[in-house]
C-alpha cells in the first residue's frame, strides 16, 4: 500500500511572488486613476470667457473625443488655436496651434479639413475602416472671448458644420 507524504519538502532557493503581484496591481490601478490629471485640454488660460446663467465648465461638458477650440478676434477675423496639426494630427509640440479659417495663400478652408479628419478618419470622408473610420462621438468644444462678436465667430460654426459635427459646445462659467 502506497503512503501519502504530504507536502512536498520547502526548498530556500524559492520566491513567493504573490505579494508581489499584489502591488503592481495595486499601482496599476492608482496611475489608471490618476493619469488624467496630466492631460492638457489644449485650453488657453489667456482667453476671458463669458459668464452665463448656466455655465459650463471643460470638464462638465467631457473631454473624452473632444476637440478644445480656442477663438479670439483678431483686425475682425477669427484667430484658432487648438492641439491639432492642420494634417489632423495630434500637436507634436503639446501647445495650441493656429489654424487658419481660410488660408489667403491657398484658399484652402484648413479649419474644416482638420475637423474633417477627425471626425471622419484619415481620408476625411464618411465610411471607412482602422484609420480612416469614422468618430461618431466626435465633439468640439469652442472657449471664445467674451468680447467676440458673432460676425467672427461664425466662420468656426460653419467649419463644425461643414466637418458634420454632432455636438459642439461652448465653455463659460457661472455667474457669482
Amino acid at each position: 500500500m502506497r503512503r501519502h507524504r504530504g507536502m512536498p519538502p520547502i526548498r530556500e532557493g524559492s520566491v513567493n511572488v504573490t505579494p508581489l503581484i499584489d502591488i503592481v496591481m495595486c499601482l496599476i490601478v492608482f496611475f489608471m486613476l490618476v493619469a488624467k490629471i496630466g492631460v492638457t485640454t489644449g485650453a488657453e488660460a489667456e482667453i476671458e470667457i463669458p459668464v452665463t446663467q448656466l455655465g459650463r465648465d471643460i470638464m462638465e461638458i467631457g473631454i473624452e473625443s473632444a476637440l478644445v477650440l480656442n477663438v479670439r478676434e483678431v483686425a475682425d477675423q477669427p484667430f484658432v488655436t487648438a492641439l491639432v496639426e492642420s494634417d489632423g494630427s495630434i500637436s507634436k509640440t503639446g501647445k495650441p496651434v493656429e489654424l487658419k479659417v481660410v488660408d489667403p495663400v491657398s484658399g484652402q478652408r484648413v479649419l474644416a479639413e482638420a475637423l474633417k479628419r477627425l471626425r471622419f478618419g484619415r481620408d476625411g470622408k464618411p465610411g471607412g475602416v482602422h484609420e480612416n473610420a469614422d468618430n461618431p462621438e466626435f465633439k468640439v468644444i469652442i472657449r471664445g472671448d467674451k468680447g467676440i462678436s458673432y460676425a467672427t465667430l461664425e466662420p468656426v460654426l460653419r467649419a463644425c458644420m461643414e466637418a458634420n459635427v454632432k455636438n459642439v459646445n461652448f465653455n463659460t462659467k457661472k455667474t457669482g
